[in-house]
């Protein structure tokens, strides 16, 4: 009975089965499933398309502070870069910064305390790394791609794919392309995310092709600012870009360190530059940071 479940099947609890014996039959053509771009239930398209346009447009603003709203006291995050070294299909070769030294791979990770270290719990500390150490995006709507994998216990388990390109990283931008999955649980407070994985790799060269062909639409402010300036009136600089360019000069370090060592310092010059002295008599700073482009 089994055979006719698992026709292919020729060894069963170690022992060969006898041969089959059929008929040769012409096969002329055989027909697929019908492939959908998405695989979202009718009932929750309205919710996720709400979501993730919420969810976004919150991700990609400085700071990150309103995305505190979203995620469970007692959530969980993991980040995966995946290497593209190898890749048949042409890709950009990006770096990825410091970013990569909280990579939790578990191809390249094999030290178990490592792994549960990269694996961050608990709202404080999600919020902070995707506020400090997660790289300013915006990411490109039109790439995105959707699909539901569990909707049991109240819980909804999905995928997000698409494409987002990092700010603020000079005059190269990287475009990553990325999944991530979420999984969301119903509270009274409302719908939380206890689950947050993203996983990133550098965008091949069709991605960012069809990406620059199609730039993402301006934000309500910049139509705004637009509107309210002249076009000969050169635009205003954000203090922090000044900031973090000025630490970059003073300090030897490249952009992505300078970052991260002022924004883990709340901003604050001085004492962002006494912390780096102190790094730097103690030996702690690696040798990545005084890395440039």
């Amino acid at each position: 009975a089994i055979r006719l479940k698992l026709p292919q099947l020729k060894r069963i609890d170690d022992a060969e089965l006898p041969a089959q014996i059929g008929f040769a039959i012409d096969i002329e053509s055989v027909n697929l499933p019908k492939s959908v771009a998405h695989c979202v239930p009718q009932d929750m398209q309205s919710f996720l398309a709400k979501f993730i346009d919420e969810y976004y447009r919150l991700f990609d603003t400085r700071g990150r502070g309103e995305l505190y709203a979203c995620y469970h006291e007692s959530c969980m995050f993991s980040l995966c870069i995946a290497p593209t070294e190898g890749s048949i299909v042409p890709t950009k070769s990006y770096r990825y910064g410091p970013l990569i030294y909280y990579s939790r791979n578990l191809k390249k990770i094999f030290d178990d305390n490592k792994r549960v270290t990269l694996l961050r719990h608990g709202k404080t500390n999600v919020l902070d790394f995707l506020r400090i150490n997660f790289p300013l995006t915006k990411h490109d709507g039109k790439s995105f791609h959707v699909d539901v994998l569990s909707t049991a216990n109240n819980r909804a388990i999905f995928t997000v794919n698409g494409l987002y390109r990092e700010l603020d990283q000079g005059p190269s931008e990287p475009i990553r392309s990325f999944q991530r999955t979420f999984t969301c649980l119903q509270t009274p407070s409302g719908v939380l995310i206890i689950a947050d994985h993203i996983m990133i790799i550098n965008a091949t060269d069709a991605q960012v092709s069809n990406m620059a062909r199609a730039p993402p639409p301006p934000s309500i402010s910049t139509t705004q600012t637009m509107e309210s300036q002249s076009s000969s009136i050169p635009s205003v600089v954000d203090p922090q870009i000044q900031l973090v360019q000025k630490f970059s000069q003073q300090s030897g370090m490249n952009i992505e360190f300078s970052k991260i060592c002022l924004a883990e310092n709340e901003w604050n010059y001085d004492k962002a530059a006494q912390k780096f002295q102190e790094c730097q008599r103690m030996n702690l700073i690696p040798p990545e940071a005084f890395k440039k482009p």
